[in-house]
């Protein structure tokens, strides 16, 4: 029994003696803190893995055995100058950390555990948004909003469908346009797809004012498809203005610029090596790279007898300035569909013209064909060259009407000629293509003789 008694202790005692670390990047201060539950010490990181004391913080309603070990944290700025939103992950827990009291004390009452895990998380308005994530072996498209009054995490529920997915992409807050970017989002659920993700390269925006979703287009840009790629661990930031994507890529690192408002995608590769090669991998590499404004700070080891750690702070506008410009970052489907309906239209207007061009070479092929006695009547006119040209008894002979009477031979002459010069008209487009010669002995009597025009093409 004592045997036992001691056990219960001991156990006891374990559980409380468990410490959290809570460890987050300070957006105000802009510099790496640590809390442990336990000694109830605050520590600043002063230069790479070096920690100096701050000094004994309060903790109000801190739990330890609410702080899942190895839980990422971040904070946002309070509408108070010495105060940060100490927000953790997977649990949607809401802290605050004053500096001026060293106070740290948590603020919600949620129950919510690992359905959120690397969600986006800004502000808007002085209120805080959480958007997507992944838990429970899914990645979700949730939107959700932290009410003060009633210390609980809220629902948004927009006025059409959400993109299936928010998680793992390129998701950030602009407050210029008071919109939500999200694209290149990754889905996962154990339950479809027989547990194959899926990569959705649409690229959306969620407005606030009208709570609707839109599909800007959809991203084709290759250098942002390679992120998808088995085995590629990759950093995304949002500074509020750009996205700044960091992978390695053998030799060296690579950093992708995403302009969302302009479209615009922006290539900077690291060749002098300023930049680490180990890429943090989400929650189990804390504060080894993070974007305040408009700086990126990496930490790189420099292999040496000694490790060395330093961390190098780099100006994105710069990098931008002297990086490589790539084209646009989507392409709208509305210009796509634009521009296949003017291309299948011209295709229209292109096969009718040539439809109605061969009708009307058809047309008028029927139109001035020749019969035999007409091609008869043409041959000896383009054999017959001489200046007197064709007699009107040669006429009358070889389109057969030398049998009837004068008066009818006129008539059907004039007939036939009317009918035989339009069509030579027609073929060699040439006005009067029959030249009419009076008789040199009898002005009454008249020769026929072709065109010098229609000669000269016979």
């Amino acid at each position: 029994m004592r045997a036992f008694i001691i056990f219960i202790f001991c156990l006891s005692n374990s559980f409380n003696s468990f410490s959290a670390i809570i460890k987050w990047v300070d957006v105000s201060k802009k510099k790496a803190y640590r809390i442990d539950t336990q000694t109830k010490v605050l520590e600043i990181e002063i230069s790479p893995e070096k920690w100096h004391t701050v000094g004994q913080v309060a903790l109000v309603d801190v739990q330890d055995y609410d702080l899942i070990p190895a839980i990422r944290f971040e904070s946002l700025p309070t509408n108070k100058a010495n105060q940060s939103y100490i927000l953790a992950d997977c649990t949607n827990q809401v802290y605050i950390f004053d500096f001026e009291k060293m106070q740290l004390q948590r603020i919600d009452k949620t129950f919510f555990r690992g359905y959120n895990c690397l969600s986006t998380r800004f502000l808007r308005n002085g209120i805080i948004y959480c958007f997507g994530g992944y838990g429970m072996f899914r990645t979700n498209n949730l939107m959700t909003y932290f009410q003060p009054e009633s210390k609980e995490w809220m629902a948004l529920n927009p006025a059409n469908e959400a993109p299936k997915s928010i998680a793992r992409g390129l998701e950030g807050y602009s407050k210029e346009k008071d919109v939500f970017f999200s694209g290149l989002n990754y889905f996962y659920s154990d339950a479809e797809n027989k547990a194959k993700a899926i990569y959705d390269f649409g690229f959306y925006a969620f407005d606030f004012k009208t709570k609707l979703w839109d599909k800007l287009g959809v991203i084709e840009q290759e250098a942002l498809a390679y992120f998808h790629k088995d085995g590629i661990n990759k950093n995304i930031f949002w500074n509020g203005k750009y996205f700044i994507a960091h992978y390695f890529q053998s030799p060296f690192s690579r950093v992708i610029i995403i302009d969302p408002i302009k479209n615009e995608v922006y290539q900077w590769d690291d060749k002098e090596k300023i930049l680490g090669v180990s890429i943090a991998n989400f929650e189990n590499e804390f504060a080894k790279e993070y974007v305040l404004g408009d700086s990126l700070y990496s930490l790189q080891v420099l292999r040496t007898q000694k490790e060395v750690f330093v961390k190098n702070i780099l100006s994105i506008e710069q990098m931008k300035k002297k990086a490589k410009p790539l084209g646009k970052l989507y392409v709208s489907e509305i210009n796509k569909t634009s521009f296949y309906l003017l291309a299948a239209l011209g295709l229209i207007v292109f096969t009718s013209f040539i439809f109605l061009k061969q009708k009307k070479k058809q047309h008028t092929q029927q139109v001035v064909s020749l019969n035999t006695i007409e091609k008869r009547v043409l041959a000896e006119l383009i054999i017959n060259k001489r200046e007197e040209g064709l007699s009107a008894e040669q006429l009358n002979e070889l389109i057969e009407i030398d049998k009837k009477s004068l008066e009818n031979q006129r008539k059907l002459r004039s007939d036939f000629l009317k009918i035989f010069e339009a069509k030579l008209s027609q073929i060699y487009q040439v006005s009067n293509p029959i030249e009419r010669i009076p008789s040199n002995t009898d002005k009454r009597m008249t020769a026929y003789k072709l065109h010098e025009a229609i000669l000269k093409r016979a």
